[in-house]
């Protein structure tokens, strides 16, 4: 008798510590104010003071609300702030787009400057029978420097020329070209020529861009024919794993991106900078380091014409 009252007590206990510490749900009220309508009233800047007192009725439901609003209230001021952000953005949408398509734009006149270096660098590599670049351990070809430019009073033409990336990955094969297959057919494939139109790829880096140079192979198959640029993906991944990871960039038919790029954009998104602003960052950078090397030629020529 005494163990079943002992066993009585402990579970009238236990269902009165359940009340106690669940107590936000005594005395609900299908028709009170719920969390969620609560957390819509902060981010439209509602007092919660100013509910009825219908709403408010139960002193435990209003501290209940209370301490969600304060857990979230970094949640909630970063979504206003969202809000406030795409509003400002969806009004700068179209234009910002525009000014990204030419940014990233790879047609280029026959006769600009950077088509005159890119077919000189495409020359210059025809005369060689093994890229100098690969011999000296690099994949990159370096233009002058600003300094030493201006220092060498060379045209200003000069100061738009890019760092290139070569690419042309069967000279860095054992098996050469026996070890890339046409993706269509598994025949074997012969080297065609540098592209012309465009001479290269232009690649977004943080705070410049650079061309990505390669050459186009084609199928020897009579019936197949295929030709394919040696930075498309089908023959990257004939590739071994260790020259797969030197390739810099990410591409796709709207833009091409340096990887690093595509790396900070993850931790970005996560804290909390959306793509269209982690786009207004690169733009502003790449106008910084513009505007750096303009400053450059500025004071060169200040420097020369007064002495």
């Amino acid at each position: 008798m005494k163990s079943n009252q002992k066993h009585k007590i402990t579970k009238s206990s236990a269902r009165q510590f359940s009340i106690g510490r669940f107590s936000a749900t005594k005395g609900f009220d299908s028709s009170q104010q719920t969390i969620q309508n609560a957390f819509d009233r902060i981010q439209n800047n509602v007092d919660l003071s100013s509910a009825s007192a219908s709403q408010a009725a139960d002193s435990s439901v209003e501290i209940v609300v209370t301490d969600y609003s304060e857990s979230g209230v970094i949640a909630t001021a970063l979504t206003t702030e969202e809000q406030k952000h795409e509003q400002n953005e969806q009004v700068e949408e179209e234009d910002l787009e525009e000014d990204i398509e030419e940014f990233i734009s790879v047609s280029l006149p026959e006769e600009s400057a950077t088509s005159l270096y890119l077919e000189s660098i495409q020359n210059r590599l025809s005369r060689e029978d093994y890229p100098s670049v690969y011999a000296r351990g690099t994949f990159w070809i370096e233009p002058m420097m600003p300094f030493f430019m201006l220092k060498k009073n060379k045209k200003i033409e000069f100061l738009h020329h890019l760092q290139v990336f070569l690419w042309i990955p069967h000279l860095l094969l054992s098996e050469w070209l026996a070890a890339i297959h046409c993706p269509c057919c598994k025949s074997k494939m012969e080297t065609k020529e540098f592209n012309k139109q465009p001479h290269a790829r232009k690649i977004v880096d943080i705070d410049s861009c650079f061309h990505l140079m390669s050459m186009r192979y084609r199928c020897l198959s009579p019936g197949c024919g295929k030709t394919i640029n040696a930075h498309d993906s089908q023959v990257i991944k004939q590739l071994t794993y260790e020259l797969q990871f030197e390739f810099p960039a990410i591409l796709t038919h709207k833009g091409d991106v340096f990887k690093a790029v595509a790396d900070l954009l993850r931790p970005c998104i996560q804290n909390p900078i959306g793509p269209k602003r982690f786009q207004k960052i690169l733009v502003e950078l790449h106008h910084l380091c513009h505007d750096c090397i303009e400053l450059q030629y500025l004071l060169s020529v200040y420097r020369k014409r007064s002495g």
